[in-house]
Protein backbone atom coordinates (compact mmCIF):
# COMPACT_ATOMS: atom_id res chain seq x y z
CA UNK A 1 0.00 0.00 0.00
CA UNK A 2 0.97 3.29 -1.09
CA UNK A 3 -1.34 6.11 0.50
CA UNK A 4 -4.30 6.27 2.03
CA UNK A 5 -7.25 9.07 2.37
CA UNK A 6 -9.84 8.87 4.51
CA UNK A 7 -12.49 11.30 4.85
CA UNK A 8 -15.50 11.94 6.96
CA UNK A 9 -14.99 8.61 8.71
CA UNK A 10 -15.64 8.86 12.35
CA UNK A 11 -13.23 10.82 13.82
CA UNK A 12 -11.44 11.65 10.19
CA UNK A 13 -13.01 14.59 8.90
CA UNK A 14 -12.41 16.16 5.62
CA UNK A 15 -9.77 14.36 3.37
CA UNK A 16 -6.66 13.24 5.77
CA UNK A 17 -4.26 11.69 3.38
CA UNK A 18 -1.44 9.09 4.71
CA UNK A 19 2.23 8.39 3.54
CA UNK A 20 2.21 4.43 3.38
CA UNK A 21 5.42 3.86 1.00
CA UNK A 22 8.02 1.66 2.25
CA UNK A 23 12.05 1.58 1.01
CA UNK A 24 14.80 -0.26 2.45
CA UNK A 25 15.45 2.35 5.45
CA UNK A 26 11.31 2.29 6.67
CA UNK A 27 10.08 -0.99 5.40
CA UNK A 28 7.42 -1.23 8.73
CA UNK A 29 5.15 1.29 9.41
CA UNK A 30 3.28 1.59 12.91
CA UNK A 31 0.72 3.50 14.29
CA UNK A 32 0.18 4.58 17.50
CA UNK A 33 -2.09 6.51 19.95
CA UNK A 34 -4.60 7.42 22.98
CA UNK A 35 -7.91 5.48 23.08
CA UNK A 36 -9.87 7.08 20.56
CA UNK A 37 -7.38 8.72 18.42
CA UNK A 38 -8.55 6.43 15.35
CA UNK A 39 -6.23 3.41 15.23
CA UNK A 40 -9.10 1.05 14.79
CA UNK A 41 -11.24 3.37 12.71
CA UNK A 42 -7.80 3.49 9.87
CA UNK A 43 -6.98 -0.53 9.86
CA UNK A 44 -11.08 -1.10 9.09
CA UNK A 45 -11.07 1.78 6.89
CA UNK A 46 -8.06 -0.16 4.82
CA UNK A 47 -10.50 -3.07 4.97
CA UNK A 48 -13.85 -1.23 4.08
CA UNK A 49 -11.89 0.38 0.87
CA UNK A 50 -10.39 -3.45 0.02
CA UNK A 51 -13.50 -5.47 0.64
CA UNK A 52 -16.67 -3.70 1.37
CA UNK A 53 -19.83 -5.52 2.40
CA UNK A 54 -17.50 -8.42 3.24
CA UNK A 55 -15.22 -6.22 5.52
CA UNK A 56 -15.33 -8.91 8.59
CA UNK A 57 -14.83 -12.02 6.18
CA UNK A 58 -18.26 -12.69 5.75
CA UNK A 59 -20.98 -11.02 3.38
CA UNK A 60 -23.36 -8.05 5.24
CA UNK A 61 -26.78 -8.25 4.85
CA UNK A 62 -27.61 -4.79 3.23
CA UNK A 63 -29.60 -3.92 6.54
CA UNK A 64 -26.24 -4.85 8.24
CA UNK A 65 -24.04 -3.27 6.14
CA UNK A 66 -26.04 -0.01 5.71
CA UNK A 67 -25.75 0.01 10.37
CA UNK A 68 -22.28 -0.13 9.91
CA UNK A 69 -22.14 2.81 7.37
CA UNK A 70 -24.36 4.88 9.34
CA UNK A 71 -21.98 4.34 12.35
CA UNK A 72 -18.34 4.26 10.60
CA UNK A 73 -19.60 7.27 7.80
CA UNK A 74 -19.08 10.70 9.99
CA UNK A 75 -23.01 11.34 11.14
CA UNK A 76 -22.71 15.72 10.64
CA UNK A 77 -25.65 16.48 9.46
CA UNK A 78 -24.12 18.54 6.76
CA UNK A 79 -21.45 16.37 5.72
CA UNK A 80 -23.63 13.88 2.78
CA UNK A 81 -20.50 12.07 1.19
CA UNK A 82 -17.59 9.71 3.05
CA UNK A 83 -14.92 8.12 1.30
CA UNK A 84 -11.71 5.73 1.64
CA UNK A 85 -9.25 6.17 -1.41
CA UNK A 86 -5.79 3.81 -1.39
CA UNK A 87 -2.96 3.87 -3.95
CA UNK A 88 -1.71 -0.03 -3.92
CA UNK A 89 0.84 -2.17 -5.81
CA UNK A 90 -0.08 -5.81 -7.05
CA UNK A 91 3.43 -7.18 -7.74
CA UNK A 92 1.68 -10.26 -8.77
CA UNK A 93 1.08 -9.09 -11.92
CA UNK A 94 4.22 -8.71 -14.74
CA UNK A 95 5.12 -5.66 -14.30
CA UNK A 96 3.58 -4.64 -11.12
CA UNK A 97 0.64 -3.11 -11.56
CA UNK A 98 -0.16 0.54 -9.30
CA UNK A 99 -4.15 0.90 -8.43
CA UNK A 100 -6.14 3.32 -6.84
CA UNK A 101 -9.36 2.32 -4.73
CA UNK A 102 -11.90 4.12 -4.17
CA UNK A 103 -15.11 3.55 -2.22
CA UNK A 104 -17.39 6.49 -1.83
CA UNK A 105 -20.72 6.51 0.67
CA UNK A 106 -23.39 9.19 -0.43
CA UNK A 107 -25.79 9.66 2.58
CA UNK A 108 -29.32 8.84 0.84
CA UNK A 109 -33.22 9.39 1.95
CA UNK A 110 -32.48 5.45 2.69
CA UNK A 111 -29.08 5.04 3.43
CA UNK A 112 -26.14 5.03 1.81
CA UNK A 113 -25.16 4.55 -2.05
CA UNK A 114 -21.70 2.91 -2.58
CA UNK A 115 -19.88 2.96 -5.47
CA UNK A 116 -16.64 1.48 -5.93
CA UNK A 117 -13.43 3.34 -8.03
CA UNK A 118 -10.55 1.01 -9.58
CA UNK A 119 -8.05 3.08 -11.64
CA UNK A 120 -4.35 2.39 -13.05
CA UNK A 121 -2.68 5.62 -14.47
CA UNK A 122 -6.69 7.47 -14.11
CA UNK A 123 -8.08 4.80 -16.96
CA UNK A 124 -10.18 2.51 -16.00
CA UNK A 125 -8.37 -1.06 -14.87
CA UNK A 126 -9.10 -3.51 -17.80
CA UNK A 127 -7.55 -6.27 -16.04
CA UNK A 128 -10.01 -6.33 -13.03
CA UNK A 129 -13.45 -5.40 -13.47
CA UNK A 130 -15.36 -3.69 -11.00
CA UNK A 131 -17.89 -6.85 -10.79
CA UNK A 132 -15.06 -9.23 -10.16
CA UNK A 133 -12.92 -7.11 -7.54
CA UNK A 134 -14.43 -8.49 -4.70
CA UNK A 135 -13.03 -11.77 -5.82
CA UNK A 136 -10.13 -10.74 -7.29
CA UNK A 137 -8.88 -8.90 -3.69
CA UNK A 138 -9.84 -11.65 -1.54
CA UNK A 139 -7.65 -13.82 -3.46
CA UNK A 140 -4.78 -11.69 -3.08
CA UNK A 141 -5.25 -11.11 1.13
CA UNK A 142 -8.52 -13.02 2.29
CA UNK A 143 -9.95 -10.98 4.79
CA UNK A 144 -9.30 -12.54 7.95
CA UNK A 145 -5.79 -13.36 6.81
CA UNK A 146 -6.02 -9.43 6.37
CA UNK A 147 -6.44 -8.81 10.67
CA UNK A 148 -2.49 -9.68 10.05
CA UNK A 149 -1.17 -6.96 8.06
CA UNK A 150 -3.63 -4.14 9.28
CA UNK A 151 -4.26 -4.17 13.28
CA UNK A 152 -7.30 -3.38 14.77
CA UNK A 153 -10.23 -4.89 15.78
CA UNK A 154 -13.74 -5.11 14.76
CA UNK A 155 -16.25 -4.63 17.25
CA UNK A 156 -20.09 -5.19 17.68
CA UNK A 157 -20.90 -2.70 14.82
CA UNK A 158 -20.70 -5.52 12.55
CA UNK A 159 -22.20 -7.90 14.66
CA UNK A 160 -20.08 -9.96 16.99
CA UNK A 161 -16.69 -9.39 18.09
CA UNK A 162 -13.22 -11.01 16.40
Amino acid sequence: MNKITICNIRNYVGPIEVDLSVCDSRNIILMGGLNGAGKTTFADSIRLCLYGHRINGKVLSEPKYQEFLADFCTNTENISQAYVAMSITIDEENPPMDIDIKRTFTKTKSGFKEDLSLKKGGSAVELIDENYWSYYIEKLIPPNVSRYFFFGSMTNRVGKST
